[in-house]
């Protein structure tokens, strides 16, 4: 069997499929993100956004920045912990 030539033969990719060129572009600061939570409207995602933004501003001399899904579970854990605290478990 004869061994293929150089220029037939299949050429190894220079750089690993996890380099930044295959990385997908910044979206827009102002576009619409995805939520996974299917049950909210988008007049309530808007809500949401404007609750995470004016948090945000507040902690801007902190350096911290608290995305979507840590402030909805914070709140959700701040309502279960009100509901046990009442005795209402569910």
């Amino acid at each position: 069997m004869p061994l293929p030539s150089p220029s037939t033969a299949s050429r190894r990719s220079a750089y690993p499929p996890s380099v930044p060129a295959h990385r997908k572009p910044a979206k827009k600061p102002d576009a619409l993100r995805p939520v996974l939570i299917r049950d909210l409207t988008s007049a309530e995602v808007v809500a949401i956004d404007r609750a995470l933004d004016a948090i945000n501003v507040a902690q801007r001399a902190t350096g911290d920045r608290k995305s979507r899904s840590s402030m909805l579970a914070a709140w959700i854990r701040e309502r279960l912990a009100a509901e046990s605290a009442k005795g209402g478990e569910r």
